[in-house]
């Protein structure tokens, strides 16, 4: 029916790349990331405690060696005192010339004896700015104090009138520290990704790959190959998730067997509802029949009446599926009662819309093409009940569409109806369709449409009755690719024997439907 289906619903399998409805990553990358980053976070937590405490001791071992060394110059510097303060300052810059500047960095002896200052003039450091800040570092708790950009440690030794000062700049000790840290996080590294790859695969093992294998059998029976077996697992959760999938696999398969056979049975009822002939009197006609799904909202009827004319009907109930089929089965026992009581097209159809509008459920309704014909007179009644137009197609080529009449059955218990008469002449034909012809869908959501339906019936007018219809079919399919079929498929053409002319020219009328 126009507008109950979407071309583009998802009749494929669920994208695992992407979804989705959304893109979720597996179990198993989850849990491999997961673990990774724990193990990446530990990691980096314990380099940088490391470096910290590293940086820490040898800051440490280095003011006690500033402290011990100040304890052994002081000494020193009293047996040197009573040859003069020249002397001191020979000795304070022979023993920090001994001091290499790359292993220690920023050594500077200052000595105050008395009022009187001596600083080491070796490595050219002498200032009173560093001496200054010597003096800090040395009454700090941690020995540390500022030195322009650089970070000095120093330690002091002091009796009666003499005090020793000793500092060294500690961004060495930092560098070490860190040169350390990177050697260590090498190994770490190294040992980290021995210790996540052996993780990793005991993830694999044991979690990853047996999801992976319930999840492929869960595919398997959302397919319906119900023959699929899920194994036993070496843990007691997996074995009891597997356990569950086979009880839901032979669940599944009673409920798909139970429904297969419903489906088998009423399809089977379906079909017998379908008329078994395939010529009326000074007609020919052939069918095609295709449901969507198991049963179809669409059906097709014929009816010879007592006078020797009879009654074509092409119906098609909005949906398709088990509730259509419903539909249609009352739809076909109204029409049937109503042919009882006239003979009348346009009263035919009043009736039935009576009573499947008393019926159907609300927001149900269904189109509806009655045709009805004379054989003697030659004459054809056609009454389109909101049905797809059906084309008339006269001996000579030419193709006529006979469309609306009237609203569809089941939507208004009062509506009106007009027929059309026509006269019918030898080898005239007549096209009734429903709507899954001319909205069956291409990959790009175009419809097949009613002009290509016009040009296959105008290319194929030599054709024999079921020659043109089984070309249509492949036409269809060809259309449609790997698509699915959306909406059930009804084709009738009829061929017209008689030559009598149609004497009677005036019918019924009522608001016509275009």
């Amino acid at each position: 029916m126009p507008g109950t289906f979407d071309v583009g619903a998802d009749t494929g399998r669920v994208n695992h790349d992407c979804g989705t409805p959304l893109c979720h990553r597996s179990i198993g990358t989850q849990l491999l990331v997961a673990v990774n980053t724990v193990c990446i976070l530990l990691a980096s937590i314990l380099l940088t405690v490391d470096y910290q405490h590293e940086v820490s001791r040898r800051i440490r071992q280095k003011h006690i060696a500033l402290t011990e060394e100040a304890v052994a110059l002081h000494a020193a510097v009293r047996g040197v005192q009573h040859h003069g303060l020249e002397a001191i300052q020979q000795y304070v810059d022979g023993v920090c010339e001994r001091m290499e500047t790359t292993h220690s960095p920023g050594h500077h002896i200052v000595v105050q004896f008395g009022d009187y200052v001596l600083q080491a003039t070796s490595h050219h450091q002498a200032s009173d700015e560093l001496f200054e800040s010597m003096q800090s570092a040395a009454a700090a708790t941690d020995g540390r104090s500022q030195f322009g950009e650089q970070e000095l440690l120093a330690s002091t030794m002091r009796d009666d009138n003499l005090q020793i000062f000793i500092s060294e700049f500690i961004d060495v000790d930092r560098r070490e520290a860190r040169s350390d840290a990177l050697v260590r996080l090498g190994g770490l590294v190294v040992v980290s990704a021995v210790a996540a790859l052996m993780v990793n695969l005991v993830l694999m093992r044991l979690v990853v790959r047996p999801v992976r294998r319930l999840v492929a059998i869960v595919e398997q029976v959302g397919e319906g190959k119900f023959n699929t077996q899920a194994s036993e697992f070496r843990n007691r959760e997996l074995s009891v998730l597997s356990t569950a999938i086979n009880r839901m696999r032979d669940s599944l398969s009673a409920d798909e067997q139970r429904r297969r056979r419903s489906a088998d049975k009423a399809r089977a009822i379906q079909r017998r509802l379908l008329p078994d002939r395939e010529a009326l009197p000074g007609c020919d006609v052939v069918a095609v029949y295709l449901p969507a799904e198991d049963v179809a909202g669409d059906f097709y009827d014929f009816h010879v009446l007592e006078d020797g004319s009879w009654l074509v009907c092409v119906a098609d109930v909005t949906g398709h599926g088990v509730p259509a089929a419903m539909s249609a089965a009352l739809l076909k026992a109204f029409l049937l009662d109503a042919a009882e009581r006239f003979r009348d097209p346009v009263q035919i159809v009043e009736r039935v819309n009576h009573r499947f509008e008393a019926t159907a459920l609300p927001g149900d309704f269904a189109t509806l093409l009655l045709v009805h014909y004379s054989p003697e007179s030659g004459c054809m009644s056609i009454v389109n009940a909101g049905h797809e137009p059906a084309l008339l197609q006269r001996f000579d080529g030419s193709i006529e569409e006979i469309s609306s009449t009237g609203f569809p059955v089941g939507i208004v218990i009062d509506s009106e109806w007009s027929a059309q008469t026509l006269t019918m002449n030898p080898l005239d034909r007549l096209l009734i369709t429903t709507d899954g012809v001319t909205e069956t869908a291409d990959g790009d959501r175009s419809l097949f449409g009613r002009s290509r339906l016009n040009d296959i019936l105008a290319a194929t007018r030599q054709n024999k009755l079921q020659s043109v219809l089984t070309n249509l079919q492949e036409q269809l399919d060809t259309f449609r690719g790997e698509g699915p079929q959306l909406d059930d498929v009804t084709m009738l053409l009829l061929q017209f024997q008689t030559d009598v002319s149609c004497r009677q020219t005036d019918v019924r009328t009522a608001e016509t439907l275009v």
